[in-house]
């Protein structure tokens, strides 16, 4: 019989964070945790795992999201020293339009000033311009922000589940430039290069796209993930001279993609996508609905396999 954990990653830091607000994995910690996972599962590749999903055994696969930085820096030297290859999914447009995505402002703003000083900037600007939502979600918010304390949870839901984007993208731009500064600088610091792509991709490593802008694909329009698909795509298939066949979707939660979403990655050639559906693999799950755990489900805070996936 087949079980196969595959488990999604962001933001992995040495002692201090340099992106305060992203919750992480210290270098430690990450080390401790392939170590234990080595002593229950063998540790593939997620194109070994897709060329036969029906393969007796248990197997663990590593994926990382939004091409950040320390993915290079240093998950992928870790990689190598431990000879584990990881798939990486990249979201075109800090390439493109060298604009950080909504997620990574939402962090950064909630890591210099707080859950409750962001809040009440955001929601000043947002009603002088008008806030408008969405009419109605099917997201879980427990199951989508289950880590987060409860102020966070719910300022976090209203900004990536709940506010238009039109209206979100412009208030979000407009405090974080009051905070920050120069965007694109900072684009520049916290993305991996595309010659940091090139290099990975040389060495055995793995990529997949991530979208353009990050945005929940079910809340748009069949075109506008049309773009949002077709964009990344293209962005990873030049850069890495590839035809890429993964998807991981933004956010990845039961609602987060649709009939159409199905229907645009069937037309693009993306044959598998990877949800947060945070359960195991036996090789039945349809291919572009591929199940994955967040690295808090799997590991307790110590770095060992929690009871459930041991044995």
């Amino acid at each position: 019989m087949n079980r196969t954990i595959i488990i999604n990653y962001h933001y992995i830091y040495d002692q201090a964070p340099v992106l305060p607000g992203f919750r992480g994995v210290t270098t430690d910690l990450f080390l401790k945790q392939i170590a234990a996972l080595k002593k229950h599962f063998e540790i593939i590749s997620l194109a070994n795992y897709v060329s036969d999903r029906k393969r007796p055994g248990r197997f663990c696969v590593l994926t990382f999201d939004d091409s950040l930085l320390e993915n290079y820096e240093i998950v992928f030297n870790i990689l190598k020293q431990e000879k584990l290859l990881g798939t990486f999914f990249v979201p075109s447009q800090p390439y493109i339009n060298q604009e950080l995505l909504n997620v990574q402002r939402i962090l950064m703003l909630i890591g210099k000033l707080g859950v409750e000083e962001f809040s009440k900037k955001f929601y000043s600007l947002a009603k002088k311009i008008g806030i408008k939502r969405e009419a109605k979600t099917i997201i879980d918010i427990n199951e989508a922000y289950r880590y987060d304390t409860l102020a966070v949870r719910d300022f976090k839901f209203d900004l990536n589940y709940q506010i238009k984007y039109p209206i979100l993208g412009q208030v979000l731009k407009e405090v974080f430039v009051k905070e920050f500064g120069n965007e694109q600088a900072i684009v520049e610091k916290i993305y991996m290069t595309e010659n940091q792509l090139k290099e990975m991709e040389q060495a055995g490593m793995g990529f997949g796209i991530h979208t353009h802008t990050h945005r929940i694909l079910s809340r748009l329009s069949k075109t506008e993930q049309k773009v949002e698909i077709t964009k990344a795509k293209n962005f990873l298939d030049k850069t890495l001279d590839q035809d890429s066949k993964f998807i991981s979707y933004p956010f990845g939660m039961p609602g987060t993609i649709n009939q159409d979403t199905l229907a645009v990655l069937s037309g693009a050639g993306i044959g598998f996508g990877l949800t947060v559906y945070r359960q195991t693999n036996n090789g039945s799950e349809e291919p572009l609905l591929i199940h994955r755990y967040d690295v808090n489900d799997v590991f307790e805070t110590n770095g060992d396999l929690k009871e459930n996936f041991i044995g």
